[in-house]
């Protein structure tokens, strides 16, 4: 791509109010600091308990947590910077299209991991056989991870670092604004239909199918107790782990329906922000 193309705008009809960006500053450094510590001790938690009981399970919730540890890192970094100057920082388009590419991609991998998630749920617990060798706990189990994240460092190369059309990002917003992949319909509607829509959908009807599934199965799964925990604990965790990514993603799944309807990319970039 060639980054002369872009252009920088510093427009201060766009800037927050000192006021809204302070309150912003003191809810989100508190999370941040607390997540971090948290994060780490969950991880190492998961990975030493994943290591010595070989439970599958464990191993997208490391992933999931592993990224949202480096979203606060790195990502939301430059959210914090943003609300202290109302202005983003360091000020270049390099810097706006990285910033925007892993914040797609911390996107689409939180939606299609928990998405997969659902699905080994309902393996692990009436399919388990398919992880009875090697090779099948690889196809169905690492060989999809990898496949989901690859697909995603891809998708968002193509749509957001190599995409010819051009961007003008805006210095007084977080994320620069918005890249230029959302004024193109094909591209926008492929991304909301596919990265988003889909997933969600994936996520709500296999969480719904596999609560049915379990309440069906209750009487006959309970003679094994052992199972019967296992298949307890699986299914609980999976529905709040689902109920949370969609509560939190409802939102700006509305706001991008109605940006679509109206035609207008920006409708609503305050509320999300």
């Amino acid at each position: 791509m060639n980054f002369e193309n872009d252009s920088l705008i510093g427009l201060t009809s766009f800037v927050d109010s000192e006021y809204s960006r302070l309150i912003k500053l003191l809810i989100f450094v508190p999370i941040d600091v607390i997540s971090i510590p948290l994060s780490i001790l969950i991880i190492h938690y998961l990975y030493r308990k994943n290591y010595e009981h070989r439970i599958l399970s464990d191993d997208i919730l490391i992933v999931l947590i592993s990224i949202s540890l480096i979203d606060i890192i790195f990502q939301q970094l430059g959210v914090l910077i943003y609300f202290k100057s109302s202005y983003v920082w360091p000020s270049s388009s390099i810097y706006c299209l990285i910033w925007n590419y892993f914040s797609y991609l911390d996107y689409y991998l939180n939606l299609y991991l928990t998405a997969w998630a659902s699905i080994q749920r309902h393996i692990m617990i009436f399919y388990y056989n398919l992880f009875n060798t090697a090779v099948r706990r690889f196809f169905f189990h690492k060989f999809s991870l990898i496949l989901i994240i690859l697909y995603g460092i891809v998708v968002y190369i193509c749509l957001i670092i190599l995409n010819s059309c051009e961007n003008s990002f805006i210095l007084s917003k977080p994320w620069c604004g918005r890249v230029c992949f959302i004024f193109n319909r094909i591209e926008y509607l492929y991304d909301w239909l596919i990265n988003c829509v889909l997933p969600i959908c994936l996520i709500i009807v296999l969480n719904i199918i596999l609560l049915i599934r379990v309440i069906r199965q209750k009487n006959r799964i309970k003679q094994n107790r052992f199972i019967w925990r296992k298949c307890r604990k699986l299914t609980i965790q999976m529905i709040s782990i689902s109920s949370i990514y969609i509560i939190c993603f409802l939102l700006s799944g509305i706001i991008t329906i109605l940006r679509i309807l109206l035609s207008d990319p920006y409708f609503g970039f305050n509320v999300i922000q």
